[in-house]
């Protein structure tokens, strides 16, 4: 049985019907002159509901002084119901019309959009609308009124974001979407979401043109070009193993000028897992060279995702690096987890280090990689005499989870609680009555 609420936009979308289509050519039908006298259409049976029979054929022109049906119906409409599939019709109608109001037009491209598969027919009404209005904004037409440019451009953005939102599905939009973006001619807000569209797409011709764009050479830092890269990368990150043609482009964009650049082409090297370990020399350089912390956090992170491959290079910057190098390369073989086992016995190695930080590091990263408490608990019992506050409280943030405790080092702690300095003893007490106060749970 239909809902109380389906059977509304049930009424909306037939009346939508009788709102929007001169049903041309079909003027006998009974259907059409039902349609036509305000009656619904003949009912046809489906799964044990009521289907409406929506005839509207492809040269069927919205009616202007009926638009609030079809705006009612918009308000409505569940993209992923049935009804949204029987409206498309309606949708494409008022789509095709040059003379629709141009605000129903656009709502009737979002919403056939979101519809997705059941409206692939809308991608080449699209596609023509797209390309219409790049003849309007090419140079052949510089004669052409500020009004129509406007149009145009407004017309640019509305059926790009459509095409971008059927993602996959409109996959035959990339030659006119790439126009767009490979021209100079092209404003830089169409260029950046041109390179939005084809990154929604996420077909391997959308991911080639993208890559191939960010392959050319930089002439420009201003701000609109640093964000038109920007949405490239993201473009191709979001294309997930597609995206591995884009790796030289992306190992370039690591020595990109601008650091938000060069963060977003480490994260979607990282995206890439193992698939990137060609590109480690440079997320390698990224983090030993950069001089933006975010950067050299994203090729940390992104040399982590490559896994195995990265270890035996980030056990050398532990070895030979300075405090800053030595630290990340503890935490990043951390992340890595057990695949970095061969890492331990430099990691601990570093529990000397004359660098609290790189201590704690190297002795979290034994732990995550072993899971063995009796290679860190004697660590990190030593660590709570730190002076440095933040050290000693994820040590003893440490011990309170290490299950088993070894006894000795739950003898140390009493004795650190009993005799110790003031900081020594609550770190101490904090473990030992934490770790009490779970153990009654």
């Amino acid at each position: 049985m239909l809902t109380r609420r389906h059977a509304r936009i049930r009424e909306r979308v037939v009346r939508a019907v009788v709102a929007a289509c001169v049903l041309v050519g079909v003027a006998g039908s009974s259907t059409s002159s039902e349609m036509r006298r305000g009656k619904p259409a003949r009912p046809l049976s489906r799964d044990g509901e009521v289907a409406t029979r929506l005839d509207c054929p492809a040269d069927a022109r919205p009616a202007a002084d009926n638009k609030v049906e079809i705006e009612a119906l918009l308000s409505e409409l569940d993209p992923t119901s049935r009804q949204a599939a029987e409206a498309v019709p309606i949708l494409l109608a008022a789509l095709r019309d040059s003379e629709t109001d141009a605000t129903l037009r656009e709502r009737s491209a979002a919403m056939l959009s979101r519809i997705r598969e059941p409206a692939r027919a809308a991608v080449p009404v699209l596609i023509g609308i797209l390309e219409q209005s790049g003849k309007t904004l090419s140079p052949v037409s510089a004669g052409a009124g500020a009004n129509a440019v406007s149009t145009a451009q407004n017309t640019s953005y509305w059926t790009m974001k459509s095409l971008g939102r059927f993602g996959d599905v409109a996959a035959d939009a990339v030659p006119s979407v790439a126009r767009f973006l490979r021209s100079s001619e092209t404003s830089p807000q169409l260029r950046v979401l041109a390179a939005d569209t084809l990154g929604q797409i996420r077909s391997s011709r959308a991911i080639g043109v993208l890559t191939a764009e960010l392959m050319k050479p930089r002439r420009s830092n201003d701000y609109e070009s640093i964000v038109l890269r920007q949405t490239i990368i993201d473009g191709v990150a979001l294309a997930g193993p597609l995206a591995v043609g884009a790796i030289p482009a992306l190992g370039r964009a690591t020595e990109d000028d601008n650091a938000d650049v060069r963060r977003k082409a480490c994260d979607a090297l990282g995206a890439l897992g193992s698939r990137a370990e060609g590109a480690m020399n440079s997320l390698l350089e990224r983090l030993i060279l950069d001089d933006d912390a975010a950067v050299q956090d994203a090729a940390a992170n992104a040399l982590v995702q490559v896994g195995q491959p990265a270890v035996e290079s980030l056990v050398d910057l532990l070895e030979r690096g300075g405090p800053e190098l030595q630290w990340r390369a503890a935490n990043a073989l951390g992340q890595v987890g057990a695949a970095a086992k061969p890492a331990v016995d430099s990691l601990k190695l570093a529990f000397g280090s004359p660098s609290a930080q790189v201590r704690i590091e190297a002795i979290d990263a034994v732990w995550k990689i072993s899971r063995d408490p009796r290679a860190v608990a004697a660590a990190l019992v030593k660590t709570l005499s730190e002076s440095d506050r933040q050290v000693r409280r994820r040590a003893a943030g440490m011990l309170v989870e290490l299950e088993p405790l070894p006894r000795e080092t739950l003898v140390a702690l009493s004795d650190l609680a009993a005799s110790g300095n003031t900081s020594e003893r609550r770190a101490a007490e904090y473990v030992i009555r934490e770790r009490s106060r779970r153990a009654d749970q």
